[in-house]
C-alpha cells in the first residue's frame, strides 16, 4: 500500500489487472508490496454509481474484507483518503456483535464502504441485517485463508441463494494462495479450488516494483540447562503434578454456560503458565526466566482477585509460592552483576545472537536507511518477554540507545471471554502501531498478526526468532521487508536439518508458484457453474430451506 502521493498513479501492470477485474471476477496474484490495494481503490471508484445513491432508495455497499482488526482501520482509511467515500471500519471491539436491526440500518445508511472482518460479515448475512443483493462488491483481502469452514468461504456459499444478476462482483487479492504447506504437485489443485471458492479465475503480472530482501540463516546453540534450571523444572513438574491431582471447585462456576461461552478453566490457566515458565526458561536463559516468573506472578495475583472459593485461592497462593522461590533461586544466582552484565551473562545464545543482528544492521545501515525492525515470534507470551528484555538493554547500555520497542500481540474479539483483557489488547496494539509507523519506536515484536497486510514501507529488516512453520507465513513474513536494501533473517538452532529441508520447499514452492502462473493469465479461465455447484456449493450438513408457494427458495 502507497504512501507517497506520487506512486497514486497506476502502474502499468496495475492498469492491466484491473481492466481485468472490471470485466470478471478475479484473484489478484502480486507480491507483497506491488500494490494490490490499490487496484481493488480502483475498483471501488469503477463501481461507486451504485453505492452512491442512497441505501433507502436502492443504493448498494461495497464491502472490504480483511483478516485481522489492525488492518480494519488501516484499510478503511485509506479507503476513504483515496476515494472520498465514507467509509465505516467495522470489528468485533466496537460491540458490533449485539448490535440491533436498527443499529446496523444506521451504519448502512450512513457509510457507502464497509471494511469488515470475514466473521462479522456472515453474522451479518445469517441474521439478514444484510443482504448479497444489496452489495456490488466484495474483496477478500488475505484471500487464500477461505478454506474448509473459514468464514470467507462460508460467505461464497451464500451466493448459492441469489441469482447470476443479483451476486455481488468478487476481487479476491493474495500473495501466497497458499494457507498452508503443499506438495508440489498437489499446488495446481489448491489454486484451482480457491478459484471455484470465489467463482474468479487467479492473475498476476511480471512487476519489479517489489522489494526481494537479502535472506539469511543465523545458527545459535541450544540453551544447556544448568543446576539452578534443574532446581525450577522439578519444581515447576512437583507442582504441575499437584495441579492435576486436585480439582478446583472454581472450575464449576460457569458450568450452567454453553462450552462455547465457557472461559478456560483456572486448571488449564495455571498449567498453562507453568509450561510457559518451561519453554522460556530453555529460549532466554536465566535472565529472561527471571523476568518471565515477575510477569506471571503479577497476572496470578489479577487472576487471585477475581476467585472466591477458599480452596482455589490456598491453590494458587502455593503456585505464587512457588514461583516466587523459582524467582529467588535466579536472583541469587545473578545477584552482584549489573542489569547489562545480568543480559549479556545468563541470557540464551539465541537472544545474545539477536542483540549482535541488531547492532550489527543499526551501524551498517546506509545514508537513506532508518533503522526500522520487525521480530516475528510465534507466542504471545514471547512478545512481551522479548519487549521488556530489549528494552532493558536499551535502557542499560548506550550501544543499544538506538532501540525503542513495543510489542504486538494478537487477541481474541469473543465478547464471552476475557473482554477486559481485549479491549486493552486492542487499545495498546493500535498505540503501538501508531507509534512505529509514525517513527517513534524503531523495533517492534510481534506475533503473526503483523505479517499480513499491515504496511510498514521503510522496514529494512526482519527476523524471525521463532520460525515460519508453513509457506504462507514465510512468504508472508519475509514481504514486511519493503526498504530497497533490506533483510530477512532466521534464527536457527544448531543441528536443525529438518528445518533446512522446509526452507528449501519453500524456495522451490515460491519459484514454482511464478513458473505456473506468470504470463499465464489468458490461459486461465473463471470456474463453471457445474465445478462450482459441485465443490463449493456441496454441504456435509444440508442448510434448512424454505420453499414458497411458487416452489421457490426464500430467505429466512
Amino acid at each position: 500500500m502507497e504512501n507517497n502521493v506520487n506512486e497514486f498513479i497506476p502502474r502499468t501492470y496495475q492498469i492491466e489487472l484491473f481492466e481485468i477485474a472490471c470485466k470478471q471476477n478475479v484473484i489478484i496474484y502480486l507480491p507483497t508490496g506491488a500494490g494490490k490495494t490499490f487496484i481493488a481503490v480502483m475498483l471501488i471508484k469503477e463501481l461507486s454509481a451504485d453505492i452512491r445513491k442512497s441505501y433507502d432508495e436502492g443504493g448498494k455497499h461495497t464491502v472490504f474484507i480483511v483478516n485481522t482488526v489492525p488492518l480494519v482501520m488501516q484499510q478503511s482509511e485509506y479507503i476513504t483518503r483515496l476515494t472520498g467515500l465514507s467509509c465505516a471500519a467495522l470489528s468485533g471491539d466496537i460491540g458490533i456483535d449485539v448490535w440491533t436491526n436498527e443499529e446496523w440500518n444506521a451504519q448502512l445508511k450512513e457509510y457507502k464502504v464497509l471494511v469488515m472482518t470475514s466473521q462479522i460479515l456472515i453474522d451479518a448475512l445469517c441474521h439478514g441485517y444484510v443482504f448479497l443483493n444489496r452489495i456490488n462488491l466484495i474483496i477478500f483481502d488475505e484471500c487464500h485463508r477461505a478454506v474448509n469452514d473459514h468464514p470467507m468461504r462460508q460467505i461464497m456459499q451464500y451466493f448459492e441463494n441469489y441469482s447470476k444478476e443479483d451476486q455481488p462482483k468478487v476481487l479476491g487479492l493474495s500473495a501466497t494462495l497458499l494457507n498452508s504447506n503443499v506438495k508440489l504437485e498437489k499446488i495446481h489443485s489448491v489454486i484451482e479450488s480457491l478459484e471455484i471458492t470465489f467463482h474468479a479465475k487467479v492473475v498476476t503480472a511480471i512487476t519489479s516494483f517489489y522489494t526481494n530482501p537479502n535472506e539469511k540463516i543465523i545458527e545459535f546453540d541450544q540453551y544447556v540447562i544448568d543446576n539452578v534450571g534443574k532446581q525450577i523444572n522439578n519444581i515447576i513438574q512437583e507442582t504441575v503434578r499437584i495441579l492435576n491431582c486436585v480439582i478446583l471447585r472454581d472450575n464449576f462456576k460457569y458450568n450452567e454456560s454453553s462450552v462455547i461461552f465457557r472461559p478456560k478453566s483456572i486448571n488449564k490457566k495455571l498449567l498453562s503458565i507453568l509450561n510457559n515458565i518451561k519453554e522460556q526458561f530453555s529460549n532466554t536463559g536465566i535472565y529472561g526466566a527471571s523476568k518471565c516468573l515477575l510477569l506471571h506472578l503479577i497476572q496470578l495475583e489479577c487472576l487471585k482477585k477475581n476467585i472466591e472459593d477458599v480452596e482455589t485461592i490456598i491453590i494458587m497462593e502455593y503456585i505464587i509460592t512457588q514461583i516466587t522461590k523459582c524467582r529467588k533461586l535466579l536472583e541469587n544466582k545473578m545477584k552482584n552483576n549489573t542489569e547489562i552484565e545480568k543480559i549479556y551473562n545468563y541470557s540464551s545464545d539465541q537472544v545474545r545472537t539477536l542483540f549482535k543482528i541488531l547492532k550489527d544492521h543499526h551501524n551498517n545501515k546506509t545514508k537513506d536507511q532508518s533503522f526500522c525492525c520487525i521480530i516475528f515470534v510465534k507466542r504471545r507470551f514471547t512478545a512481551k518477554l522479548l519487549y521488556q528484555i530489549l528494552k532493558n538493554i536499551s535502557m542499560n547500555n548506550e550501544e543499544y540507545r538506538f532501540l525503542h520497542p513495543e510489542f504486538l500481540i494478537g487477541f481474541s474479539n469473543d465478547p464471552y471471554r476475557n473482554c477486559k483483557e481485549s479491549l486493552c489488547i486492542s487499545k495498546w496494539n493500535k498505540e503501538a502501531l501508531h507509534r512505529f509507523k509514525s517513527g517513534l519506536s524503531n523495533c517492534i515484536v510481534a506475533t503473526d498478526i503483523l505479517d499480513e497486510g499491515v504496511n510498514i514501507p521503510k522496514c529494512s529488516l526482519i527476523i524471525r526468532y521463532d520460525l515460519p512453520m508453513d509457506v504462507r507465513t514465510y512468504i508472508q513474513s519475509k514481504g514486511r521487508a519493503r526498504h530497497v536494501h533490506s533483510q530477512y533473517i532466521l534464527l536457527l538452532d544448531k543441528g536443525n536439518l529438518r528445518f533446512i529441508n522446509r526452507y528449501n520447499e519453500f524456495k522451490k514452492i515460491e519459484q514454482y508458484l511464478q513458473e505456473l502462473l506468470l504470463n499465464k493469465t489468458s490461459e486461465r479461465n473463471v470456474p463453471t457453474e457445474n465445478k462450482i455447484q459441485n465443490e463449493l456449493y456441496q454441504h456435509k450438513i444440508q442448510p434448512y430451506v424454505v420453499i414458497s408457494n411458487e416452489g421457490q427458495k426464500m430467505l429466512v
